[in-house]
């Protein structure tokens, strides 16, 4: 029965860092596409950090005062490499209208993941394009807005 209660506890320990491990890999992806936090020097705090731009795929250095901010902030640039490495490779920080290519290692925009352009059917209402003008956007923005007479 020793080696029984043993196998059990093996399997449930490996079943358990299996389930683990995609929710600990989602986890790391979503602070690695958290918005780059601002220098927060007015907390009266100097840490040299380290954040991770998912725009350019770096980890830049700032200063963050002790207060505010998000979990994107690092102690050294070796911990957001390291942490944010995975993220790059995974196609996580591209965004939800691009694929990660593992050739160029940067995100090419896929119009196949684009919104189609449409409203509710209503006469009185029309689709309008407004292009997003954000670095590295792909998709033009649609909305219904009521027809002009």
């Amino acid at each position: 029965t020793k080696m029984v209660a043993g196998n059990l506890f093996e399997f449930a320990a490996i079943s358990a860092i299996l389930i683990a491990l995609p929710l600990a890999t989602t986890a790391v992806n979503e602070i690695c596409r958290l918005p780059v936090p601002n220098d927060y020097i007015e907390c009266n705090a100097y840490f040299p950090s380290y954040r991770f731009n998912a725009s350019s795929k770096q980890c830049d250095r700032f200063v963050y005062g002790g207060c505010g901010g998000n979990a994107n902030r690092f102690r050294t640039k070796g911990e957001c490499e390291r942490t944010c490495a995975e993220a790059r490779r995974l196609n996580s920080v591209c965004p939800a209208d691009s694929t990660w290519n593992a050739q160029t290692e940067s995100c090419v925009c896929s119009p196949e993941l684009c919104p189609k352009e449409s409203c509710a059917p209503d006469e009185n209402m029309e689709v309008d394009v407004k292009a997003t003008g954000w670095p590295g956007d792909c998709c033009d923005v649609y909305s219904c807005t009521s027809k002009r007479a």
